[in-house]
């Protein structure tokens, strides 16, 4: 839009500390969600003010919330570098042009054809609960599994995988997004159009590898964990 905003997580804030709490957002398994909501009953809400309502609805309830489940003082966490063949055309443009900072490895002699360099993360807090440290905004798909299958997805593919939660097994598995943010949206490969260009995601998606580059080396990490605990 042409409107600079905080967002919902603004007035999720606003609304928690209101109650004299502290509020600090950490972004989930999640693409776009506000765009198109309708909470303020009125003909003619803005989206600023149905976005400003659903903010303080959650906020609200995080104060509604139990005070929860204390864990034990344990904390491992490991990272992992990979990187992934920028193949988005506009994205390639805009890294040639160096309008992104990121950091950009050339894979050929010409330097026409360029890699993102990036890293995923692998937590565990306690002894029941574990986190996907992921460097963008990740469809949420790929931590719980049902993904589109070749009817609904674009390319009329079926894209096999194994989503995270499978991989780290019993325990309860979170994402912390936009950590080391240099791959932009992680969507999955057989559900990418580069050439809408006035699709949010498929504008600031670097790769069509993003999303299985991110598993196989997020499942490395588990597996390097678990035999390490063994």
């Amino acid at each position: 839009t042409r409107q600079i905003t905080g967002d919902f997580p603004y007035y999720m804030d606003e609304t928690v500390r209101a109650e004299g709490k502290n509020f600090q957002l950490i972004q989930g398994a999640q693409l776009a969600i506000t765009s198109d909501l309708k909470l303020v009953e009125k003909a003619d809400a803005t989206r600023i003010e149905n976005m400003q309502a659903y903010g303080r609805r959650l906020g609200q309830i995080l104060l509604d919330m139990e005070s929860g489940e204390a864990v034990p003082a344990m904390l491992n966490i490991a990272h992992r570098q990979y990187q992934i063949k920028i193949d988005n055309p506009l994205q390639l443009l805009m890294f040639r042009l160096k309008f992104i900072e990121s950091t950009a490895i050339k894979n050929d002699f010409w330097g026409l054809d360029l890699d993102l360099k990036t890293e995923v993360g692998y937590m565990e807090i306690g002894d029941k609960l574990a986190v996907a440290i992921v460097p963008g905004e990740m469809e949420p798909a790929l931590l719980y599994g049902g993904g589109l299958t070749r009817e609904n997805a674009y390319s009329g593919e079926d894209w096999n995988y194994t989503p995270m939660k499978t991989t780290v097994g019993e325990r309860e598995t979170l994402v912390f997004g936009l950590a080391n943010d240099q791959s932009g949206y992680i969507l999955p490969p057989n559900d990418i159009n580069n050439f809408v260009l006035f699709g949010n995601e498929e504008i600031n998606i670097a790769s069509s590898e993003s999303a299985p580059k991110l598993l196989e080396n997020f499942s490395a990490l588990v597996e390097n964990t678990k035999k390490s605990a063994k």
